[in-house]
């Protein structure tokens, strides 16, 4: 995705185009600094924030229970049916969370991945 920059009096300002919505696209606006850098560095936020969402996830910080609890709440309620809803919370509650609720998302272990792998193997 791109954006623009342009000067107005003493202020630099980018825009960007969004996603259609209602069949027309959507322009942000917004003040980006006193200098060019400025608005360029405000730019690539706004778009890396707009393309990604607002809120930044830090995997080093993060188990993988509480991942997997995030990754539901953001994406499997907003974007799909009950059912599956459902059925995905029911996997992460008897499954995940279970064999791996203290490992961490950022770097789990070999030994870790070869024992889940095999376990679930097994179940299936």
């Amino acid at each position: 995705m791109q954006g623009h920059l342009r000067k107005r009096g003493d202020s630099w300002y980018y825009s960007f185009k969004g996603a259609k919505i209602n069949g027309k696209r959507k322009r942000f606006e917004a003040y980006g600094g006193k200098t060019r850098v400025q608005a360029e560095a405000a730019l690539r936020k706004a778009l890396d924030e707009y393309e990604n969402g607002s809120t930044p996830l830090k995997l080093s910080n993060i188990s993988v229970a509480d991942y997997f609890d995030y990754w539901h709440k953001n994406f499997v309620v907003k974007t799909l049916k009950y059912n599956t809803q459902a059925n995905y919370r029911n996997i992460i509650d008897k499954y995940i969370k279970p064999s791996c609720c203290k490992q961490s998302a950022h770097r789990p272990s070999k030994t870790y991945n070869k024992h889940h792998y095999l376990s679930t193997s097994q179940r299936f």
